[in-house]
Formats: C-alpha cells, structure tokens, sequence
C-alpha cells in the first residue's frame, strides 16, 4: 500500500491506527482513562523529548565549552608546569653547578692543605734524615778516627816491634858479622905471617944458595 509503512513483526502501524481511532463511549470510562492516559503520556512524552533535545543540546554545547575551557586549562596547566618543571630545573642545575663548584673549590683547598701538609711533612722526614744522616757521619767519622787512632796506634806498636826486631837483628848480625870479619881477619894475618914467613926462608934459603954458589965460583978460578 502506498504511503505505508513496513508493519513489521508486530503490526505498529495497525495497532496505531485501531487505537487513534478508537472512541470510547460515554459509559466507557475505562477507555476514556485509557485515551487519556495514553494522550497524557504522548504529550509528556513530546515535552520530556523536546527538553532533552534542548539539553542535550545546551549540554553539548556547555560540553564543547567545557571541553574547550578544560583543554585550554589544561594546556596552560601544561605549559605553566613545564615552566615550573624548566625552572625548577634550571635552578637544581644551577644549585648543582654551584654546591659542585663549592665542592670543587673545598676538594682543591683540601688538596693543597694536603700537599702542604705532605710538603712539610717532608721537610720535615728529610730534615730528620739529614739530621740523622748527619748523626751518622759524625759517628762513621769518630769510628774512622779512631780506627784510624786505633790502627796507627797498633802500626806504631807493630812499627817498634819490627824495628826493635831489626835492631836487635841487625845488630846480632853485625855482631856476627864483626865476629867473622874478626876470625877472616886473624885468619887471614896468620895466613900472611906464615905466607910471609915462608917467603923470608925462601928468601933466606935462596941468598944462602947464592951465596954458597958464588964461594963455589970464586974457588974455582
């Protein structure tokens, strides 16, 4: 049928049109609360969606103003934590920055107290080595000296031993030697007396032979 439309699985459109033209007599006050009722509820129906549908409406739009309120909120929200954040941060760098170059500055002054500290320190050690190396070669000095005393001391002793020794031996010798210079000497002079006295009997022997040949001569003529 033109104009209509789907009835579908529950006949809507018949129902609706038994009910809209349905009359209800003067006697038939149940159907007359029943028509009104239903035409109560239409009309409250109608107003209800006609109010919904301005607020839904109004609410869309306080939603979309809300919306946009809310995110611009939201992005000035961002925006000013960001900056807090940036400046907080910036300030932690820079308190870092300084608490380190504090640190930096107290370690340095610290390394030079130490330093000197260690400088002196060594002064110190290397004036008690000197001192005590001092010590050492006054020691080392006194024992030298008087190992050196001691030693020519004892080179002394063995000096006058070895020169008594040789005194004593060069004159054993000498003595010796006087004595067989002595006996070589009377020796040798009684060598000479006996050689001499053997020289004069020849001698003699030789002047009595000549002279006894010369008488023999001289009676021979």
């Amino acid at each position: 049928m033109a104009g209509s439309i789907d009835k579908g699985m529950f006949n809507f459109q018949g129902v609706m049109n038994k009910f809209y033209n349905y009359q209800p007599k003067k006697d038939d006050s149940e159907g007359r609360a029943i028509k009104n009722s239903f035409m109560a509820n239409m009309i409250q129906s109608g107003f209800d969606a006609q109010m919904a549908k301005d607020m839904a409406q109004t609410q869309s739009a306080l939603a979309k103003s809300n919306m946009i309120t809310a995110a611009d909120l939201e992005a000035r929200n961002t925006k000013a934590n960001m900056d807090r954040e940036f400046n907080y941060g910036m300030q932690t760098m820079g308190a870092q920055y300084k608490l380190q170059n504090q640190f930096a500055d107290n370690q340095y002054k610290r390394d030079l107290g130490m330093q000197a500290a260690a400088n002196i320190e060594g002064r110190k050690n290397i004036g008690a080595q000197g001192a005590q190396e001092r010590l050492t070669s006054v020691v080392k000095g006194e024992q030298e000296r008087l190992g050196l005393a001691e030693s020519g001391k004892q080179t002394r002793l063995n000096t006058q031993t070895t020169g008594e020794e040789g005194r004593k031996t060069i004159e054993t010798q000498g003595e010796q030697t006087r004595l067989t210079d002595t006996n070589k000497i009377r020796t040798t002079g009684d060598e000479q007396r006996e050689s001499m006295r053997e020289e004069n009997r020849l001698q003699a022997k030789t002047r009595a032979d000549q002279s006894r040949y010369s008488r023999q001569g001289a009676r021979s003529f």
